[in-house]
């Protein structure tokens, strides 16, 4: 027998993949028939991680490899020599070298008996990781199967079934409100996709958001069930994430790698497409562009966005040719898929030292800003910072309010770094306001005896940012409300008031004159310092025993943000290595605002601003003024602006409805509270208006159960059943603590 023949004979019994891959190493970087061990450990370990990099399985869970990456290669050398080498009968160690046995048969080896055994080894470590993954797989899906069969869910093949049977009629012919199928995507199927997660086993399902949807009022032409990874998107509008979606004509079913296609262009969406297919290996996905969704909208530019796929024909859904067990498999796989997206490209895309943030349009600014936040450990509900940013836009002054330790503080300061404002370049300033301020002296400064001025803790940002009018500047003034905010603020308030355009820049009043100064370089220095457009002031509010309330004038100029809802759940542990870059050279304009009043805004927005806030906001003013509590102009302005911005970059999912809702939330609610039927009467018809309410009897109805029954017809956000839904629950927590305490606030 040949020495060809002896090699096939060595590499016929096996237990694991060493044997091969050493040979394979062998047959690539011998010189005559030696090879330095030192050489074949690196080749090797090299094999190894590569696969691991590619999302492979490595090898059996037993396998010392499976910790490959913290050995070292003496540890590999010893590996080798000690296993698959010792047990390949035409290999031998002599000192440093492997080496073939008969060196006189390996030399009279030809070409084509190269060829073969090169492909003899090939063939059998394809073969090898095929049948270890096969019964890995194998194993891991009758587990699951066996976990899912005791639980009381709905099966995705089922409803997979009831949509394609279904929802093409139903589209055209049947009512949208209140259909069953909007249960199917709503609540059936993001719970059983729920379960399967929890029961994988390497995933947390509080780090997921599932979410499905049949449209926003009216049906839509392609149905979706998303599954997103809160670290890197909690809106379809942007991100990658996992999704089902069903074509137009309901004949196919995609499962999806894909992206959001709201916030970015198709040459975006091509590209980001091409990154991933680059970086990943998704051999087991499709990868031609031949998704067939819709001939036009959402469902067609899908199409583009798509990364990879797997398609299941809707007569193979129908006559059960696919089972739960392949579509559990396959919705693994599309996880792990996504892990390794996580792993391989979202991190490794923010490990730069800084991001160029003048590249980036605005919704790609706010997009970084929240991975920014989550993977320094901080989750904010959906739309929480793209309303934090449309409110700065709106007006440089923002009052986060809410229970001590929501995380108020740290969004603004993590805010501040993500666009590059630090302490240590003075673009950042946390003022921490004492209990015992009663002027404005404690904020800006004052004169001391001998007539010299003090500045206050304000006056160095405030020169530094007329000093530096590009760059960003943001003062968190932090637990604004220990002192009373109109005894120390209310002059730098008045003074915001003033503010003007002037010759492309916005001015304010002079915070002092030189009448203010006895001292020459103190007017030479101080006087004239005016409020810059470059700053932003955001204070941060406790509202319990030890804290003021405010007034409407302070209400009136400020968008009140609340702080209340808590996911203790949200740890998102990223190490320091992986988390996001702050961004570089992000301009003023990102935060400068486009209009101090309405004669700023475009002449042909003007059918946009009567239809969705002056119309809207009289609706609501005829119901405030039965208790003296509308709003004026100032306020009927702001919301136009905040509505505008909004409309400019589509940052909120829900779009102008959404809007309007954080408004009604933080220029209007916040001005009701007291004691007299007159209020509860106020509340209960903003009630109605906001959960879309016709009827309700005060005797009977309990608004509380109004919301807990339309957020059963939609747990995910209540926009597709209630007109404003934040507003909505709000005001129900309002109605209790009336109904309990006979006083109410929205300081509860």
């Amino acid at each position: 027998m040949g020495l060809k023949e002896d090699i096939f004979d060595d590499l016929k019994y096996y237990d694991k993949s060493y044997k091969f891959v050493v040979f394979k190493g062998f047959l690539e970087l011998n010189d005559d028939g030696k090879v330095y061990i030192e050489d074949l450990a690196k080749y090797f370990r090299d094999f190894y991680l590569k696969r691991k990099k590619q999302n492979k399985i490595i090898e059996a869970q037993n396998s010392v490899l499976q910790e490959i990456e913290s050995m070292n290669l003496s540890e590999l050398k010893d590996q080798i020599v000690k296993k698959p080498i010792n047990f390949v009968d035409v290999l031998l160690v002599e000192e440093d070298q492997v080496k073939i046995r008969d060196v006189r048969a390996w030399r009279q080896l030809s070409a084509d008996d190269y060829q073969e055994i090169s492909e003899f080894v090939e063939n059998k470590i394809e073969k090898y990781f095929d049948n270890l993954t096969d019964k890995i797989k194998g194993n891991k899906i009758e587990n699951y199967i066996e976990q899912i069969g005791d639980l009381d869910l709905k099966s995705l093949n089922d409803s997979f079934k009831k949509v394609v049977e279904n929802y093409a009629q139903a589209r055209m012919n049947e009512m949208y409100s209140g259909h069953e199928l909007g249960e199917t995507f709503r609540n059936n199927m993001p719970e059983t996709i729920k379960k399967y997660i929890s029961i994988k086993g390497d995933l947390s399902v509080d780090n997921f958001k599932v979410k499905g949807s049949i449209g926003m009022g009216n049906w839509a032409k392609v149905p979706w069930l998303a599954i997103m990874d809160k670290g890197i998107t909690t809106t379809t509008q942007e991100g990658v994430y996992v999704v089902y979606l069903f074509s137009q004509d309901m004949e196919r079913v995609y499962l999806t790698l894909n992206q959001g296609v709201t916030n970015a262009n198709s040459d975006e969406l091509k590209s980001t497409k091409n990154e991933v297919r680059k970086k990943l290996n998704l051999e087991e996905l499709n990868t031609t562009d031949n998704v067939k969704l819709a001939d036009s909208g959402t469902g067609a530019q899908y199409e583009t966005s798509t990364i990879g796929y797997i398609l299941y024909e809707a007569d193979d859904i129908l006559n059960k040719q696919i089972t739960e067990e392949q579509l559990i498999e396959d919705l693994y796989l599309l996880l792990d898929y996504y892990q390794a997206y996580k792993d391989q490209v979202y991190y490794d895309n923010s490990k730069r030292q800084t991001v160029p943030g003048s590249t980036l349009s605005t919704e790609e600014k706010i997009a970084h800003i929240k991975n920014y936040l989550t993977a320094h450990g901080f989750y904010y509900p959906s739309g929480m910072l793209e309303n934090f940013y449309l409110s700065l836009k709106t007006k440089p002054f923002v009052l986060l309010a809410g229970i001590s330790g929501t995380g108020k503080t740290k969004l603004v300061e993590h805010f501040a770094h993500a666009l590059g404002c630090t302490s240590e370049n003075k673009r950042y300033e946390l003022i921490s306001v004492r209990p015992d301020w009663n002027d404005s002296s404690d904020l800006l400064g004052y004169k001391n005896l001998e007539g010299k001025f003090v500045p206050g803790p304000m006056i160095n940002i405030l020169q530094n940012a007329q000093s530096n009018p590009n760059d960003i500047h943001i003062v968190c003034l932090d637990e604004m409300n220990l002192a009373r905010v109109e005894y120390y603020f209310s002059e730098f308030l008045s003074k915001m008031e003033t503010r003007h355009n002037h010759n492309g820049h916005i001015l304010s009043a002079p915070l002092f004159t030189e009448e203010d100064f006895e001292k020459p370089e103190d007017k030479t220095e101080y006087a004239g310092l005016r409020i810059p457009d470059n700053l932003y002031i955001v204070g941060t509010v406790n509202m319990d025993e030890t804290t003021h309330h405010f007034s409407k004038k302070v209400l009136d100029r400020a968008n009140t943000i609340e702080f209340s809802q808590v996911e203790l759940s949200q740890l998102n542990l990223t190490d320091s290595e992986n988390r996001p870059a702050p961004l570089e050279r992000v301009d003023n304009g990102f935060l400068k605002p486009d209009f101090i009043s309405m004669s700023d805004c475009p002449g042909g927005e003007e059918e946009f601003i009567h239809a969705q806030v002056v119309d809207p906001l009289s609706e609501t003013n005829n119901i405030l003024e039965k208790a003296s509590l509308h709003v004026g102009y100032r306020v009927r302005d702001e919301i136009a602006f905040y509505m505008l911005y909004n409309k400019r970059h589509s940052l909120l999912e829900h779009g102008d409805r959404e809007a309007f809702d954080f408004q009604l939330m933080q220029k209007i609610l916040p001005r009701i509270q007291g004691s007299s039927q007159l209020i509860k009467n106020v509340i209960i018809d903003l009630f109605k208006l906001a959960a879309d309410v016709e009827q309700f009897n005060d005797m009977q109805d309990n608004p509380r159960k109004i919301i807990n029954q339309r957020k059963n017809d939609d747990p995910d956000d209540g926009y597709e059943t209630m007109k404003y839904p934040r507003s909505a629950e709000k005001l129900a927590l309002m109605h209790e603590r009336m109904q309990q305490d006979g006083f109410t606030s929205y300081w509860l």
